[in-house]
C-alpha cells in the first residue's frame, strides 16, 4: 500500500488525507485497523490476566444484578394548574396562557391515565362538544 499507493484514492502513496472519522474501504486499511483493534484487545486481555484472582466475581455479580426493579413505587399528583402558573411567572417570567398551553398537556395525560385505571374526579378535565 506505502510503495503502489491507493487504487480507491487514486494516490501514488498512502490514502489521500480525509479527515479525523474518514475510513478508507481499502484491503489494506481494513486489515491495519484490524490489526490495530486486536492488539489493543490483546494487551487488555495480558493485563487483566496478570492480576491476580481475575476474573474478579464481584464485579461478575455486579452485572448480573437486576437492577431496573423498583423499590418503591412512585406516586404522581395531578399537577396544579393555577401553582404551576404563579411559579412560571415569577421564576421564569412566563405569561399564563403560555404556561397554560405546556401544563394542559401533561394535565390531559395524568388524567387520561386516571380514567384509564377507573378513577373520576369532578377536578379532571371534562370534554367539551
Amino acid at each position: 500500500h506505502e510503495r503502489n499507493g491507493c487504487r480507491l484514492c487514486k494516490s501514488d502513496k498512502y490514502c489521500e488525507p480525509h479527515d479525523y472519522e474518514y475510513c478508507c474501504p481499502c484491503e489494506w486499511h481494513r486489515t491495519e485497523h484490524d490489526r490495530q483493534l486486536n492488539e489493543v484487545e490483546n494487551n487488555i486481555k495480558k493485563k487483566a490476566c496478570c492480576c491476580e484472582g481475575f476474573p474478579f466475581h464481584e464485579v461478575i455479580q455486579e452485572f448480573l444484578l437486576n437492577k431496573d426493579k423498583l423499590v418503591k413505587v412512585i406516586r404522581y399528583q395531578r399537577p396544579d394548574l393555577l401553582l404551576f402558573q404563579r411559579f412560571t411567572l415569577e421564576k421564569m417570567e412566563w405569561p399564563s396562557h403560555y404556561a397554560c398551553e405546556k401544563l394542559l398537556v401533561l394535565l390531559t395525560h395524568y388524567d387520561m391515565i386516571e380514567r384509564k385505571l377507573g378513577s373520576r374526579n369532578s377536578n379532571q378535565l371534562q370534554p367539551i362538544r
